[in-house]
C-alpha cells in the first residue's frame, strides 16, 4: 500500500473503508509502516498500539456506518487514553499510568498512538506581537 494513501483527506479514507475498497486492516498497516520509518527522526509518538490498532482493524467490516471506522487517529498525550501513559509531554512521567481518567476514544477512530507535545501542553506563540 502506498504512503500517499496517508495524505488523502480522513472523509475519503472512511469512505473507502466503508464501501469496502480498502481493508482497515490495509490502512492500519499502511500507518504503522510510516510510523517505523520516519518516527526515529520526528520523534512524533510516544507509544504505538499497534497490535490493538490491527485487532480493532480486523473487526471493522465494509458498510460500517460509523464514518471513520478503521481509520486510525493519533491522540495527543495531554487526552487519557486507555493502556498509554498520561504524560503531558513530560519525560518525569514517561511510566506513569493513570487508569481512573482511561477514555475508550474509539468509537470513530481507530487510536494508532498517542503523539508527542510540548512540555505540559504548554503553548508558545508563532510569532512576536507587534
Amino acid at each position: 500500500m502506498d504512503a500517499d494513501l496517508l495524505f488523502r483527506p480522513i472523509t475519503e479514507l472512511g469512505r473507502l473503508v466503508s464501501d469496502g475498497e480498502l481493508s482497515a486492516r490495509e490502512l492500519v498497516e499502511t500507518s504503522l509502516r510510516r510510523i517505523e520509518d520516519l518516527d526515529g527522526d520526528v520523534n512524533a509518538f510516544t507509544h504505538v498500539h499497534a497490535e490493538e490498532a490491527l485487532a480493532a482493524a480486523d473487526a471493522v467490516k465494509p458498510g460500517d456506518p460509523r464514518p471513520f471506522a478503521g481509520v486510525p487517529v493519533a491522540i495527543k498525550t495531554e487526552v487519557a487514553v486507555q493502556g498509554s501513559p498520561l504524560t503531558f509531554g513530560s519525560q518525569n512521567s514517561r511510566d506513569g499510568r493513570n487508569g481512573s481518567r482511561d477514555v475508550e476514544v474509539s468509537t470513530t477512530g481507530m487510536p494508532i498512538t498517542p503523539s508527542s507535545i510540548f512540555f505540559f501542553a504548554a503553548t508558545y506563540p508563532a510569532s512576536k506581537r507587534r
